[in-house]
């Protein structure tokens, strides 16, 4: 049976609800398993509170398995193990600064289902690389968030945002972010607050609404049960280790000194500040 791990601290901007919500429409069998848990406080509130709703919800998505929970129920729990046992590698995060998961996948030899994110994809499609399965959006009907509660969400949000950089809320931004979520009818579940995704999973209980969702990738769109049993039937690594190259400890290398030496004969200048606007 398929079993799909993102090896990596279940921090907020990996998305750990698109995990919850691909669990949920998996193909009967599949299991989800997240590494390991935040250190920090205030991340492992959101991570803790995932773990609780899957398990209200009996989703078949297990968090901070390494070193705690077995693959196999029983035996090694180690980090190792649930890569060994691994059919797949998963990555749902929205924002990262080099994509870790991207490249491990082809390191392990393991097919890596993704969200599509192009400034790190591009780079990869550079070298050549086809990192993964890789998709640009979950899309949930939009009569399914009701707007007066999306609009709280966004005003509440910009609102803090603001007063943490001390400045006003702009006019019109509210109606700006709002229009920029809604993708004709549709909104991207992984722009989604928490509670609004926990919302959007607990209707997936419903035989009914089962197919609604679609997930929209380079080629298609179609419902996210579909694609995932389509895509979880394919076991063929993503990528080889020789394609790892570009990102051998001396690319690096060589790149660090490019960029060392090209400051090292910069001209000096004044310090100066970023606006908080």
């Amino acid at each position: 049976s398929p079993l799909l791990f993102a090896p990596v601290r279940g921090i907020r901007r990996k998305n750990l609800g698109e995990l919850v919500l691909l669990s949920a429409l998996a193909p009967e069998g599949a299991r989800f398993a997240v590494s390991r848990a935040p250190s920090n406080p205030a991340a492992l509130a959101v991570h803790d509170a995932w773990k609780r709703f899957a398990k209200r919800q009996r989703l078949p998505i297990d968090f901070d398995v390494s070193d705690r929970i077995a693959p196999t129920g029983s035996g090694d729990a180690s980090f190792e193990s649930w890569v060994s046992h691994a059919t797949h590698f998963i990555s749902t995060s929205v924002a990262e600064g080099f994509g870790m998961t991207f490249l491990e996948a082809a390191a392990h030899g393991k097919p890596l289902i993704a969200r599509n994110l192009e400034h790190v994809t591009r780079e990869h499609e550079r070298h050549g690389l086809r990192s993964g399965v890789l998709y640009d959006a979950i899309l949930i009907p939009e009569d399914w968030i009701a707007p007066v509660i999306l609009r709280e969400h966004v005003t509440t949000t910009l609102e803090r945002n603001c007063r943490a950089h001390g400045i006003a809320l702009p006019s019109g931004v509210i109606e700006s972010v709002l229009q920029s979520l809604n993708h004709g009818g549709w909104l991207d579940f992984g722009n989604l607050p928490e509670p609004l995704q926990q919302g959007v999973i607990e209707r997936l209980a419903d035989p009914a609404c089962r197919q609604a969702p679609l997930i929209k990738t380079e080629n298609l769109t179609e419902p996210v049960s579909t694609w995932l049993s389509a895509v979880l039937a394919k076991r063929e690594a993503s990528a080889t280790r020789e394609q790892l190259a570009p990102w051998s400890p001396s690319a690096h290398g060589e790149a660090l000194i490019g960029i060392y030496t090209k400051l090292t004969h910069a001209p000096a200048g004044p310090v100066r500040h970023v606006s908080p606007q």
